[in-house]
């Protein structure tokens, strides 16, 4: 009962809790395990086949088929490309694959029905994100402000996004009326009478890996066993840049404002 109670405590005593966003679901969502360069040229087939140091990722007692020790290294090339009206951008990046190698102790006794074990580690490169993008709107009849007045309704002061809404009202860039609604410092009259020139820089670079240590046996070159801990971790780097700048002589005063955000994640575990 004491369990119930501060279970229902804890859950009515958080005001606002930050998850993922769906940009950073769509980043560590998207994998691409393409292996050595054996397995790939295969189809990926070495899964079932086993003796390859990607195949111990997908089946651990693969790691049971080497018969003699080994290090493979295959690199990987990344083509990307944006197009934007008239502007087009290219980029080709050199990444790291997969990396490791195979201890083998295998017997080659026939008297011996255990062939030995082995021992495999390797590194393997799921998925990169790397971007550089740059946008502008100009003479916008929208403005950012609008869509954090729209979010800030119904909310105090006090109780606005600290990241978001908050330093908007902090600045000014938002205000109350008598009636409490909140209003953008673009606004006339109740609606938005002045255009803005919009910029914004984002710059981003990240990964997602796995470090992997395998071991496995056979008996008999009949019967495979092997375990594999894999170790994942992500790094996730975002800044972005956003301005706003206002025509001249306006009857808000404004010239002009830049939102920063900065984001780092990093994040480890074992499977």
């Amino acid at each position: 009962m004491r369990r119930i109670i501060l279970f229902l405590q804890l859950l009515l005593g958080v005001e606002m809790i930050y998850a993922q966003t769906e940009t950073e679901i769509l980043n560590y969502s998207r994998l691409s395990y393409a292996g050595s360069a054996r397995a790939a040229a295969m189809g990926g087939a070495f899964g079932a086949l086993g003796g390859d140091i990607s195949s111990w990722n997908l089946n651990p007692a693969a790691v049971g088929v080497f018969r003699k020790s080994s290090v493979t290294y295959t690199s990987v090339l990344n083509f990307s490309g944006n197009e934007s009206g008239e502007l087009t951008a290219r980029k080709t990046s050199y990444l790291i694959g997969t990396v490791g190698g195979v201890l083998s102790g295998y017997v080659k006794d026939e008297k011996s029905d255990w062939k030995g074990f082995n021992l495999g580690f390797s590194y393997t490169d799921l998925s990169n994100n790397i971007q550089n993008t740059r946008q502008q709107v100009y003479h916008s009849p929208t403005s950012l402000t609008d869509v954090y007045v729209w979010q800030s309704q119904g909310y105090k002061p006090d109780e606005l996004n600290i990241f978001t809404t908050g330093p908007f009202y902090d600045t000014y860039l938002l205000y109350q009326d008598e009636n409490e609604s909140y209003h953008s410092i673009l606004e006339t009259d109740g609606e938005t009478a002045e255009w803005v020139d919009q910029y914004q820089e984002i710059r981003e670079k990240g990964y997602l890996g796995e470090f992997s240590i395998a071991g496995g046996t056979n008996y008999k070159d009949k019967l495979y066993l092997g375990a594999v801990l894999g170790i994942q971790w992500t790094y996730d780097k975002q800044r972005i840049l956003y301005s706003e700048i206002a025509e001249e002589n306006t009857p808000s005063l404004l010239v002009f404002y830049e939102f920063r955000q900065y984001r780092r994640t990093r994040v480890r575990g074992s499977i």
